[in-house]
Formats: C-alpha cells, sequence, structure tokens
C-alpha cells in the first residue's frame, strides 16, 4: 500500500472502508489458500508412494560408479606417467 498500511486518518470514510476492504480480501485469499491445499493434499500420496518405492536400478548404478572410480584411476595413472616422461 502507498500508505504503509495505516489507514487514511484525515477522511474519516475511507478509514471505515480501509477495514471493510481487509475483511473482503481475507475472504478470497482464505478460498485462494484452501485450493491450494486441497491440491497438496491430493499430491501428498503420491509423493509418499514415490519415495517409499525402491530403485530398480540400483544395482546397475553402483557398478557404473565401479567403472567409474576405475576409469579415473586409469586416467590419472596415464596423467602421472605422461608428466614422468616429460
Amino acid at each position: 500500500m502507498q500508505n504503509g498500511g495505516a489507514p487514511n486518518i484525515d477522511n474519516p470514510k475511507h478509514a471505515a472502508r480501509y477495514f471493510l476492504d481487509a475483511i473482503n480480501r481475507v475472504v478470497g485469499m482464505a478460498e485462494r489458500y484452501e485450493k491450494e491445499l486441497d491440491g497438496i493434499n491430493r499430491q501428498i500420496p503420491e509423493v509418499r508412494e514415490l519415495s517409499q518405492r525402491p530403485f530398480d536400478q540400483e544395482y546397475e548404478l553402483a557398478s557404473l560408479k565401479k567403472d567409474m572410480e576405475k576409469l579415473e584411476m586409469e586416467i590419472s595413472q596415464k596423467i602421472a606417467e605422461r608428466e614422468k616422461q616429460a
């Protein structure tokens, strides 16, 4: 708001309208937040199911990590050999 949230004390009609407008906005905000909460509550079971589902490719991922470590070792050894030759 332009006045920092303080009601206009110079004009009593505007001051009263300030509070009435605020009350009217609460209803709309409550409805909006209820819709948002309903959407989140509908997503909770889906997210819970996803988080509890086992990871099917866990063994494949572990083997790929081992392969990566081997390749990193080979690369570092080759780099060390070339540095010794230079």
